[in-house]
């Protein structure tokens, strides 16, 4: 039976899965998705969406970069042009500024549009009108048409693109009067604020206005950018009461669903001459904006008369219709009250009748700048993205430093891959460039921090093998903080160049302009200050693209095994060119990968750095002494070989008691045949004490195992006995435990009559009996039972491949007390658990610790364990093996993944709806 559903994103990116349901109701499912068991299915689906409008070569598929140089991808705005460059000329001089021919390139879904040649190599297409906001496009470019003999596989190139998601925000800046002699003329002004461009045609439809339920005319006018729009709600009336104006807008225009708002706007009455608004106000020079009800005598002296309260400093004023703006001249903190006197007077002549006081908040979060994650060496497959977070900031100063490919080796002698030392040594800068944080992520709260990302390939035509360092700061005027009107708030812009003596924001340690007259080192934490926008305020790393992942290996014979991995998709790298380097530099030896991506080399030198080259991609590993990784965490016991010999000692059990025998047995292995077959082997034995008791030698073996036995006095002292092995000039031990073992002397059963909790019983009781060795009960004697519920894997035979765990949830409790009491005459009681309420990530196994104490306090104990089911369904899948046997789905390609549900017998669970969730990761 054929079924499908479709989980449609907030971007409204729809994914449709098409699944078969067997007889066994095990899904069939054909996506690429990553799924987790548990309860429900969770199936992960990954993206990567890098916002940015063209790729280089290097980061298409193999092979493509020969033809194609560059191309529009990521997200574009809804009048961007797509455009596609090749890397050499495949158009005549004559050709430019013609169209292409027809079928040369190719949308899904279709867009209307013309398609020309805007040079040599580069086809230009301008669409028809507005794309669709949020919507993702498939391009398809016919090389055949442009190339002659390509590779079958390349045929056609294709590459995808996605328009910007729209929003709209709108905010109402007051209300004004349109004629001085007429105040019952009144007009609402605000601003329409979107994600991306529109037309004035749509936006215009927005926007409903009604006073007293007769509708006003809405009048709008294109603002200061392309995502800006202004409008004026004409012809409100003002009569001799209060007022007002209800303004109601959606998005449907815009083909928002979910953009809806209304706002009350106050007109007051004729009579009624006060402040109607207070806000403050950022944007270049921050000041306070008071608007009043009607205009302003422009001539009068406002000193005195518009204050902040607790504020000493002095003011700026300007007035403009019916909007005052005060400029304080000193930094104002924290929450203030904005103080309107009865002195102000209108165009009239009229003074307010009321004082004014309006509560505002001057942010007080100073501008940050921080980075994301850790590590040097970034994969290409989307790019260079550079994430970071920044606070309080509407743009970035962003540095890189380029360390030259003939200069790493040079820069690794004294630095790791993330080192900063001695840098001009080895390297310039190469570009200084501003970056606006609103067009990174429009509509951002400011007072928050926010994540960011910058895909470096736009900003840098990267070297292959060169390693580049990200400086990221900001300058006075890249921040809203609240300062004074006196402050030089004008940020710049600096392209750099590959001039050695450029000055550099890591080197501003007094601030962009360096120590100036009145410097403090208190001002280094005022935004009000230059001092404050210094280079220990500013964040750097290192970044060098490449694909290669290298692990080294070198021997105690000198042999260095090198493995060279993808980055991205963890396949073996063969083909590559490894070459080890001295400290010196100089090459010592070289070789290529086989199809394992393992290359081994063998020098008498000690090598300093491996250097990894395929296709002009490089690769750099460090591998001087005290660099390996630390072993301290992990166990690493086992033999090692001693003159090309290894050996293995091992015994039948681990722990012997007195007067036993102990069967120990010699493995050897000798690859090399180094030594005869009649080799004698000595084993020697040491007691605690460290005194020699046993000696032996044995020549026979099979198969090089050597057997050794002997037995221990009743009174042989007890402890950590040593036993050592002689072979050939090779020694071998094993630590030998001779201890006193204490039977228990009673018989402890503990029984629930099931063999698995089930999710049915929230509690169950069991039997507690104990008996002595010789048969008679263990009346009244005082037991005490401990249980401990614990994590294990969920599996069932008819479902062996199939994973019912979910790894997103974890579980564990503490050993609690169940029991603790006397048994009865019968030396028996009853024991009851409640397994209570939780969600585990699947099935549990229930611990029991028992013991049962004798009158003298010695006491015999006994451990059981029971499988918990605490759910009566569990669901499961199943993900197809990689040829590697990993559990993963490759990019690009179909996969079938199944889907199972079951009861906690493993019997196949029909006629129930299964829930599949999809989540978007970042």
């Amino acid at each position: 039976m054929k079924k499908y559903f479709c989980y449609k994103f907030r971007n409204n990116f729809t994914i449709k899965l098409d699944f078969t349901l067997h007889y066994n109701n095990t899904i069939i499912m054909k996506n690429k998705i990553i799924a987790l068991g548990g309860i429900f299915l969770i199936a992960s689906l990954i993206f990567s969406a890098c916002k940015k409008k063209e790729y280089s070569a290097k980061d298409m598929p193999i092979g493509i970069g020969d033809y194609v140089y560059a191309y529009s991808s990521g997200v574009i705005s809804r009048t961007d042009k797509i455009r596609v460059r090749f890397t050499s000329a495949v158009a005549d001089e004559s050709q430019v500024g013609n169209m292409v021919e027809k079928g040369l390139i190719q949308f899904s879904p279709t867009i209307k549009g013309e398609a020309s040649w805007g040079d040599e190599r580069t086809i230009i297409f301008t669409p028809e009108g507005y794309l669709p906001s949020g919507k993702q496009f498939l391009a398809t470019v016919d090389l055949e048409k442009l190339y002659n003999n390509l590779p079958k596989e390349m045929n056609e190139f294709e590459f995808d693109f996605r328009t910007q998601e729209q929003f709209l925000t709108l905010e109402v800046d007051g209300i004004q009067s349109t004629d001085y002699k007429d105040l019952t003329r009144q007009e609402i002004i605000g601003s329409a604020y979107l994600a991306d461009s529109e037309s004035l045609e749509k936006v215009k439809k927005i926007l409903t206005a009604k006073q007293n339920g007769r509708s006003l005319d809405v009048e709008w006018t294109p603002g200061n950018s392309p995502r800006v729009y202004d409008f004026q709600v004409k012809d409100v009336r003002r009569g001799d009461t209060a007022g007002k104006v209800n303004l109601s807008w959606n998005g449907k225009s815009l083909g928002l669903g979910s953009a809806d708002g209304k706002l009350e706007v106050e007109v007051p009455g004729l009579a009624d001459f006060k402040v109607v608004n207070a806000r403050l106000v950022k944007e270049g020079n921050p000041y306070i904006q008071l608007t009043f009800s009607d205009p302003l005598d422009q001539a009068q002296e406002l000193s005195g008369l518009v204050s902040i309260q607790n504020y000493s400093g002095s003011y700026k004023y300007s007035i403009d219709k019916n909007i005052v703006r005060v400029y304080p001249n000193e930094r104002v903190n924290g929450t203030k009250s904005i103080i309107a006197n009865t002195g102000i007077v209108n165009i009239s002549g009229r003074k307010m009748s009321e004082k004014s006081v309006w509560s505002l908040r001057f942010e007080d979060v100073k501008p940050e700048v921080k980075l994301v994650g850790n590590g040097v060496i970034m994969p290409e497959s989307d790019g260079l993205i550079f994430p970071f977070e920044a606070i309080n900031l509407d743009a970035v100063e962003v540095e890189v430093f380029k360390i030259y490919e003939n200069n790493l080796l040079q820069f690794l002698q004294s630095n790791d891959l993330s080192g900063n030392y001695d840098l001009n040594r080895v390297g310039n800068i190469v570009l200084r460039k501003k970056i606006d944080l609103g067009a990174l992520k429009p509509g951002k709260a400011k007072d928050k921090w926010n994540r960011y990302a910058l895909d470096l390939s736009q900003m840098i035509r990267q070297e292959q093998g060169a390693l580049y360092q990200v400086r990221m700061g900001f300058l006075p005027g890249y921040s809203p903080f609240f300062c004074s009107s006196d402050n030089d708030n004008e940020g710049m812009t600096v392209f750099a160049s590959e001039d050695e003596n450029q000055n550099s924001i890591m080197d501003s340690y007094y601030g962009p302009q360096g120590y100036y007259d009145g410097y403090s080192y208190d001002h280094r934490n005022d935004p009000c200050k230059p001092a404050y926008y210094n280079s220990n305020r500013f964040v750097q790393r290192n970044v060098f693209a490449s694909n290669f992942g290298i692990i080294a290996k070198r021997g105690n014979d000198g042999e260095v095994v090198v493995v060279v991995s993808d980055l991205r998709t963890t396949d073996a790298v063969g083909g590559a060119k490894v070459e080890l380097y001295s400290y010196q530099q100089q090459s010592l030896v070289s070789t290529t990968t086989d199809s394992d991506g393992v290359a081994r080399l063998n020098t008498d030198d000690s090598p300093y750095f491996v250097v990894v080259e395929k296709g002009g991609e490089m690769g750099y590993l460090k591998i001087k002494d005290g660099r390996s990784l630390s072993l301290s965490r992990f166990d690493v016991s086992g033999t090692v070989s001693q003159k090309g010999m290894k050996g293995f000692v091992y015994g039948e059990r681990g722990v012997w008691r007195p007067g036993d025998t102990l069967h120990i047995n010699f493995v050897l292995e000798d690859k090399n045949n180094s030594i005869p077959d009649a080799l004698p082997v000595s084993m020697e034995v040491f007691d605690p004490k460290g005194q020699m008791q046993y000696k032996f030698s044995e020549t026979e073996n099979v198969s090089g195992i050597y057997n050794f036995e002997f037995s221990t006095s009743p009174d042989a002292p007890t402890g950590n006995w040593y036993a050592y092995i002689k072979a050939g000039g090779a020694t071998f031990s094993k630590k030998l435990k001779i201890e006193t073992v204490k039977p228990n002397r009673l018989k402890v059963n503990l029984d629930f009559g099931k063999e698995m909790v089930s999710s049915k019983e929230s509690d169950l009781t069991g039997t507690l009996s104990s008996a002595w060795l010789h048969g008679a009960p263990a009346s009244d004697l005082k037991a005490k039972v401990e249980m401990e519920l614990r994590e294990t894997r969920t599996s069932f035979k008819k479902f062996k491949d199939f994973v019912f765990d979910d790894p997103a949830r974890s579980y564990g409790t503490d050993k609690s007390v169940i029991f603790d009491g006397k048994l009865d005459s019968n030396g028996q009681s009853d024991v009851q658990i409640d397994l209570g309420d939780s969600s585990p990530p699947g099935m549990l196994r229930a611990a029991f610790k028992t013991r049962v104490f004798e009158k003298g306090g010695d006491f015999s104990s006994d451990n059981m364990y029971l499988p918990v089911s605490p759910y009566s369904a569990y669901a499961g899948i199943k993900i197809p093996k990689t040829k590697w046997g990993e559990s993963r789905l490759p990019m690009g390609k179909a996969s079938n993944v199944e889907f199972a549900l079951v009861d906690e017998d493993g019997n196949p669970v029909k006629n129930k709806k299964v829930s599949i969730g999809l989540y978007r990761v970042e």
